[in-house]
């Protein structure tokens, strides 16, 4: 009788400490096919979706709504803002490396003086 009780108990104990080792990647699926990575990033399903930048910290939605608390990465917005600053082909017809360095001077400078 002891010795059944004690491979119940070991073989949940097993148990429990497997499915704390499964690792729940899985994204939290939001409203508007919004999902959120367990990284932070807030992204769409559907492609040429905006994502949301920023690291995600809390959340919070409905049917019709998403409402986040993020803790932005300053550089990340740089290079969100130069990359789109280069998508005029005509002013930035070669991509090269001066016009990412003169793309990034100017989001940093949008950035930094914008009154929003």
């Amino acid at each position: 009788m002891k010795t059944k009780s004690f491979k119940i108990l070991f073989a949940a104990i097993v148990l429990f400490f497997l499915q704390g080792c499964r690792g729940d990647n899985t994204p939290d699926e939001l409203s508007g096919n919004y999902f959120v990575r367990h990284e932070g990033e807030l992204m769409n399903h559907q492609p040429n979706k905006k994502e949301i930048f920023g690291r995600v910290i809390k959340y919070d939605y409905n049917s019709n709504f998403i409402i986040a608390l993020q803790h932005p990465d300053y550089k990340d917005y740089v290079s969100m803002i130069a990359f789109n600053l280069r998508d005029d082909i005509k002013k930035y017809p070669q991509n090269s490396e001066k016009d990412i360095e003169t793309t990034e001077l100017l989001a940093d400078s949008i950035l930094k003086h914008n009154p929003l």
